[in-house]
């Protein structure tokens, strides 16, 4: 909602996402390029995703709580589905929220992240597909364990890292 509130046109709207979702470390002017001069820069920047299929992690995160985390994660994911890219949601939130708002109930899972991070199960029987055609790894309130349980582990922050190296080439994007 916020994108299409600041750009007049869905061409812009579209053009900027592309930009964004694929170069987040360079600023983009939307005021001082033309559309077209911004088009031929996407299109010309964009051959480099595709030579190499490696996911694009994009972590959304803040700590303080009701700024829109998990709504733009779950928005994001959706409209990445429709303009055709392969998505993988991960719900690091013990609340749950991505979880429910992704359509899967969270209190009826079989397995979660906290699963993955505890080494318990393999990260791929914990995906799920949704509603909104992109994949997730649920979450609930099981997820305080592993932060727990992993405060005295060492290389505790290399365990998400390990558990999706092996999801990399199966995804263009995997949001957080």
């Amino acid at each position: 909602k916020m994108a299409n509130d600041q750009f007049s046109t869905p061409f812009m709207h579209k053009i900027f996402c592309k930009h964004f979702l694929r170069h987040p470390s360079k600023r983009l002017s939307i005021h001082r390029e033309s559309p077209s001069d911004l088009s031929d820069k996407v299109l010309d920047e964009s051959k480099d995703h595709y030579e190499k299929k490696t996911a694009k992690c994009i972590a959304l995160a803040n700590q303080k709580g009701g700024v829109g985390k998990t709504t733009t994660c779950i928005n994001l994911a959706a409209a990445l589905v429709l303009e055709g890219y392969h998505i993988l949601l991960v719900d690091l939130d013990p609340q749950g929220n991505a979880t429910m708002g992704s359509g899967i109930q969270k209190n009826n899972l079989d397995s979660s992240i906290n699963d993955v991070l505890m080494n318990r199960v393999d990260v791929h029987s914990v995906i799920l597909k949704t509603q909104g055609h992109y994949d997730l790894i649920p979450a609930n309130r099981e997820l305080t364990e592993s932060e727990i349980s992993l405060l005295a582990h060492p290389q505790k922050e290399f365990r998400l890292q390990c558990a999706l190296s092996s999801l990399n080439a199966s995804y263009d994007y995997i949001l957080m």
